[in-house]
């Protein structure tokens, strides 16, 4: 389901060691991909999004989720590819854990707060998730 940033935003706890990184070319699905991740029980610390195709409306998305009080951080990038993406974003994570989600993924409440109990359990596994057809 399509989700915009433009309603009311509300503030969630936030993990204080978890940054989540998403790779996009800019895609209009992106905004949809944050708002999932702003209405989550939990908050990372910061998100970390590569934009890889220099879209404006990118870095206006972030602002809201500023607006908001989730700490973001845009990062325009000249490289093309999902793991040039991703390893751009994880240059700037400086929290103890990253979650890594893409702009067409649509995370669940649960997600980063389950994410980041497993990685605390287990500080040197990788964590996957189910991905489920929309």
């Amino acid at each position: 389901m399509l989700r915009e940033l433009r309603s009311t935003i509300q503030s969630a706890p936030v993990l204080n060691d978890v940054t989540v990184v998403i790779p996009t070319l800019g895609r209009p699905i992106l905004e949809s991909c944050l708002r999932w991740l702003a209405d989550g029980s939990h908050w990372p610390a910061r998100v970390v999004v590569v934009d890889q195709g220099r879209q404006p409306v990118v870095a206006s998305w972030l602002q809201r989720l500023e607006e908001a009080g989730m700490s973001t951080l845009y990062v325009a990038s000249e490289q093309r590819g999902r793991a040039a993406g991703i390893n751009r974003g994880l240059e700037r994570v400086t929290t103890h854990f990253a979650a890594i989600t893409d702009d067409d993924c649509f995370v669940s409440e649960s997600w980063l707060v389950s994410m980041t109990a497993h990685l605390r359990r287990e500080p040197e596994a990788i964590v996957t998730g189910r991905v489920e057809l929309a």
